[in-house]
């Protein structure tokens, strides 16, 4: 079991799944300590948001984050799938 502030286990690999509907303030962080994170427990690792039609900045944000994760994935819906439809989407992908 993974405890916090330790990480003793490690896994072949490992995907984290983010949505973000405007989250332009919080997704920078949370896709830090994603990584950050995905480092200490496996060496092979992909983070995956979908924008889900976000009216903010959260893609501008996004495309940034790109050229510096370079684990990261995104996928921008242009019509809201609202919750429940991006979760689905993002563990079929």
């Amino acid at each position: 079991m993974i405890s916090y502030g330790k990480y003793p286990m490690r896994f072949p690999s490992v995907s984290i799944l983010i949505p973000a509907y405007n989250d332009e303030e919080t997704v920078a962080s949370v896709i830090l300590k994603a990584d950050t994170i995905a480092k200490k427990i496996t060496r092979t690792y992909e983070i995956m948001v979908i924008n889900d039609a976000s009216r903010d900045g959260t893609g501008d944000v996004l495309n940034n984050l790109l050229k510096k994760y370079p684990q990261l994935t995104v996928l921008t819906h242009t019509v809201n799938q609202g919750y429940g439809g991006t979760i689905q989407e993002l563990y079929k992908t």
